[in-house]
């Protein structure tokens, strides 16, 4: 029974470290959406931001992991006395709806960020797909400029 009582201590505090790590990945999410709501965004800084959040990811992939074996091992216990572990349930039942909370506004943050990526990156290749056709008109203008003449001055008259 002593041991029950620590296990769900122990899934408390994953659950508590999970919350702390998924509110540092919708701080980094919230910093990704002003940065794309800046005129002149910057990738790297953008990058930056996903490896910082791919760092939590890993944390909240290591600490499910502990809770799910964690949780095997009291689940029948917990579920046989319900009435002595109920503080300890009622906590837990909290966390999970905290921790449900700030997964669901990472996700509508996500597709937000999605979105105006995409849009930024749409508007980009148009630049870049006009700034070509640009340039490939210039080089024909000056191709055709060049060889309209084949070297002869264009005041002289032909006429003679």
């Amino acid at each position: 029974m002593k041991n029950e009582i620590i296990y769900t201590h122990i899934l408390i505090e994953s659950l508590k470290k999970k919350k702390q790590a998924l509110k540092e990945i919708l701080g980094y999410t919230k910093e990704q959406e002003e940065l794309l709501n800046q005129e002149n965004f910057e990738e790297e800084v953008f990058e930056n931001f996903i490896d910082k959040k791919q760092k939590y990811i890993e944390v909240i992939n290591k600490l499910d992991e502990g809770f799910e074996l964690t949780f095997e091992r009291v689940k029948e216990e917990l579920g046989e006395h319900k009435e002595m572990f109920k503080n300890e349930i009622l906590t837990l039942q909290g966390l999970i709806r905290e921790v449900t909370e700030v997964s669901t506004q990472i996700q509508v943050l996500e597709n937000r960020n999605k979105v105006s990526f995409e849009n930024k990156m749409r508007v980009k290749r148009d630049n870049i797909k006009k700034a070509r056709l640009s340039s490939q008109s210039v080089s024909k203008y000056y191709q055709n400029t060049a060889n309209a003449y084949n070297g002869e001055s264009i005041f002289l008259d032909k006429k003679k």
